[in-house]
């Protein structure tokens, strides 16, 4: 329900014997001429108007208090979005396999991303193996590697990136891409001084953050180092 405040005014003059015989009366800072007073009562608890009349223009007050609109819902709070690769890494193709040690590892008894050997894999197929340095260690170093298997003519060129699938050696360090005959190893650190651990032996990381250990079959002129699904067979450990 609305309420609706009135002001009202009376000024009265006193002349002779009548004592109203001059009297503005105000409803709402408007001049009421066709309100007349007949009576005024003032005691200790109460005032009394007695007005007769019709009341002119509007009773609505010239500026009426806007009604307070209700308190807006607080909105609900937004929903952590998942993480993801950097937006500047361009979507995985479909020859790009990952595989997240961090889960392999929890699989494994000894709770570290376990040796393992795969076959059967084509030419083509990029496997970038995921892991996450350490957040709250000052220091941190690790490996990854790529062996051949017998029969196989070479082992795979890992290049770290925070990228998956990503093989580019252009404009990587020689310590973050690496391709060898029999063993390909990359070891990496973050925290280091590049006296205590040299950029051309150890691949600088940061803290925190996410790589992948993409191992395919190329050299360093991006050419095959296998021909088939029964010579493209390697070992491969990160720790």
């Amino acid at each position: 329900m609305k309420l609706r405040l009135l002001t009202l005014s009376i000024s009265t003059l006193l002349v002779g014997a009548s004592a109203y015989a001059a009297t503005t009366i105000q409803l709402n800072n408007t001049t009421q001429p066709d309100l007349t007073l007949q009576s005024l009562t003032v005691d200790a608890n109460n005032t009394t108007i007695k007005l007769t009349g019709t009341v002119s223009g509007s009773d609505t007050p010239t500026n009426p208090p806007a009604d307070n609109p209700p308190p807006a819902d607080n909105p609900p709070p937004a929903d952590n979005p998942p993480p993801a690769t950097p937006a500047n890494c361009p979507t995985p193709g479909s020859n790009v396999r990952v595989i997240d040690t961090a889960i392999l590892a929890s699989q494994n008894q000894y709770g570290v991303f376990p040796q393992t050997s795969y076959t059967g894999l084509t030419p083509d197929i990029i496997q970038a193996f995921k892991f996450t340095t350490s957040s709250t260690a000052t220091l941190g170093s690790g490996r990854a590697s790529s062996a051949r298997m017998s029969g196989s003519p070479a082992p795979k060129m890992i290049v770290i990136s925070e990228c998956p699938g990503d093989v580019d050696i252009t404009g990587k360090l020689a310590s973050c891409a690496k391709y060898t005959v029999e063993t390909t190893t990359v070891d990496w650190v973050f925290g280091y001084t590049t006296q205590k651990a040299p950029e051309r032996t150890y691949c600088h990381l940061e803290a925190g953050k996410t790589y992948y250990a993409n191992m395919a079959s190329i050299n360093y002129s991006g050419e095959k180092t296998c021909t088939g699904t029964n010579n493209c067979n390697h070992t491969v450990n990160v720790q």
